[in-house]
């Protein structure tokens, strides 16, 4: 009987240090778990308040953005204002009145002239970068010159002599051959001299 108490006294030891084992790691695990949720709704909640956030910020830009808007058209309006030699027939309340108006009213036209002043740079910047500069071509071959202008005189003086109105025209400039062919309203060819 000697050999069954020990083994059984073993086995119930071995039991008893699984059990232990086993409920510690049970613990830990719900531990470990508690944590988990905890950071999830800590990140919930960050998320949230980021979110919140940048609506508030889209928000405030829209209403900086329209506030901005309404300044310029305000400042774009022409002050209006009640000058001295206006107001000299009055009394003088009435003066020292329209002095203070027009002081109250200088910020604004101060305003004006420099959203004009805005403007009209922005409209100058927006013709010149319309316009085309201007340009001159010159076809040089062995030493010879001749610029756009004289060449297209010649074509036109030799589309005159034959009494063709000229509505569209075409060159072809072949200096090898010293001549300029030319179409002329889609079906009149012609070739004057180069040089």
């Amino acid at each position: 009987m000697r050999g069954k108490g020990k083994s059984g006294a073993t086995t119930a030891a071995k039991e008893n240090a699984v059990n232990t084992v086993a409920k510690k790691a049970e613990s830990t695990i719900e531990a470990v778990a508690e944590k988990a949720k905890e950071a999830v709704k800590k990140v919930e909640v960050k998320e949230e308040a980021v979110k919140e956030t940048l609506a508030e910020t889209k928000a405030e830009v829209k209403a900086e953005v329209k506030a901005a808007e309404k300044a310029v058209e305000k400042a774009a309006e022409p002050a209006t204002a009640v000058t001295a030699a206006e107001a000299a027939p009055a009394k003088k309340t009435a003066a020292r009145k329209t002095a203070a108006k027009k002081t109250e009213t200088k910020p604004a036209e101060k305003k004006a002239a420099a959203v004009k002043k805005t403007v009209k740079k922005a409209v100058t910047r927006k013709t010149a970068a319309k316009s085309e500069p201007s340009t001159e071509v010159f076809i040089q071959y062995h030493g010879k010159q001749i610029d756009e202008k004289a060449l297209l005189e010649r074509v036109m003086q030799d589309c005159g002599e034959d009494k063709i109105s000229v509505e569209d025209l075409k060159l072809y400039v072949k200096p090898e051959d010293n001549a300029c062919y030319y179409v002329a309203n889609g079906n009149v060819a012609g070739k004057v001299d180069l040089y």
